[in-house]
């Protein structure tokens, strides 16, 4: 929410089949408020794989990455990336 005006969240979904299902409702019980998606080889092709869960990808207006971001970030990490690449626009 801090960021709404300057950045879009879009969260991507690895589950597979077998679990895909349970998606949805973790969606609503962590009260996630941006789209996610379902993952296809493509997806994780075009951005260069995906070695770990998490693993946050930055993408400027212009659509190339910017920042990987592998593993699990405080907070402030996450603010400080976005910033400098908000202030750098």
């Amino acid at each position: 929410n801090d960021y709404k005006d300057d950045v879009v969240v879009i969260g991507i979904s690895l589950d597979r089949d077998n679990t895909i299902a349970r998606v949805p409702s973790f969606v609503k019980s962590m009260k996630i408020n941006y789209p996610i998606v379902y993952f296809n080889d493509k997806v994780i092709n075009d951005f260069g794989g995906v070695s770990a869960i998490p693993t946050t990808f930055i993408i400027d207006q212009k659509g190339n990455i910017v920042h990987k971001m592998i593993g699990l970030y405080p907070r402030s990490e996450y603010e400080k990336t976005l910033k400098n690449l908000i202030e750098g626009s």
